[in-house]
């Protein structure tokens, strides 16, 4: 007999990967108590329009009425613009928390620091400059870890 756990975690990989990618946290939020599906997508030749329809299709097949989402990279940008194109409700569903991890914040500096390697090597300064600073003050950095 399985066991329908009563919430869900919907894992969604980022560009380049298959959903078998998300298995470690897949693994992790099982032991949690969660459902933890993986939605995997075609990220580098799908169109967002078709993976955004095919992920509220998943989230529908799914028997648990509270469902969570946990995103990496792409995977991020697709929950926020999934979530965006049904006005954050899902249909038949209780929408739970929303966990975005490594998603892009300026999706316009890729294309230039990957034409640019000065470019690149200076963003990077820039990004360890600035973890620096962070780490004079240890109540900025490692938030949430204790």
């Amino acid at each position: 007999m399985t066991v329908v756990r009563e919430e869900a975690v919907v894992c969604v990989h980022g560009l380049w990967l298959s959903g078998f990618a998300m298995r470690y946290w897949r693994i992790q939020f099982e032991r949690a108590g969660f459902a933890a599906p993986a939605f995997s997508y075609p990220s580098v030749r799908g169109r967002m329009a078709n993976n955004r329809a095919a992920l509220v299709r998943f989230v529908e097949t799914l028997p648990q009425k509270k469902v969570h989402f946990a995103g990496h990279s792409l995977g991020a940008v697709t929950i926020v613009a999934t979530l965006d194109s049904v006005g954050w409700t899902l249909q038949g569903k209780q929408l739970g928390r929303v966990v975005l991890a490594g998603q892009p914040r300026r999706p316009r500096l890729g294309g230039w620091t990957q034409r640019a390697p000065a470019a690149r090597q200076a963003w990077r300064r820039a990004g360890r400059a600035r973890l620096a600073r962070l780490a004079g003050r240890p109540a900025a950095c490692g938030a949430g870890r204790r």
